[in-house]
């Protein structure tokens, strides 16, 4: 919430600045989790997390998997999270709560991080 607040002001005057560095989105999802993963358990909730698409090595094998390493604002990255997770988690009574990351790239060949829950 502090950083939401800090963010906002840095836009307003115009000072928001982007943090870009590559780091390994598996980790830093998992990470975010742990943040939860208590209030998931006291509400009996089920805290997954899928990586459809993106592999455990830096280097895949598979054609079809990316390398979890990518270069964006992590920073930025785990606000989203976070405010994603504790979302589902108040908002749902029962069963689990999943988030799904995914790399996907359009018919121009960009490379976009999709996560939902």
């Amino acid at each position: 919430m502090i950083h939401n607040i800090i963010d906002f002001g840095q836009i307003k005057s115009n000072k928001f600045a982007k943090n870009i560095s590559c780091f390994n989105v598996r980790d830093t999802v998992e990470n975010v989790m742990e943040i939860q993963r208590k209030k998931a358990e006291e509400q009996n909730l089920d805290f997954i997390s899928v990586f459809e698409n993106i592999d455990t090595q830096e280097q895949p094998v598979d054609q079809n998997l990316f390398s979890p390493l990518i270069w964006t604002d992590e920073q930025r990255l785990k606000q989203v999270i976070l405010c994603l997770q504790a979302n589902a988690l108040k908002f749902t009574q029962e069963g689990s709560v999943r988030i799904v990351t995914k790399i996907t790239k359009d018919q121009d060949e960009n490379t976009y991080l999709k996560i939902s829950v």
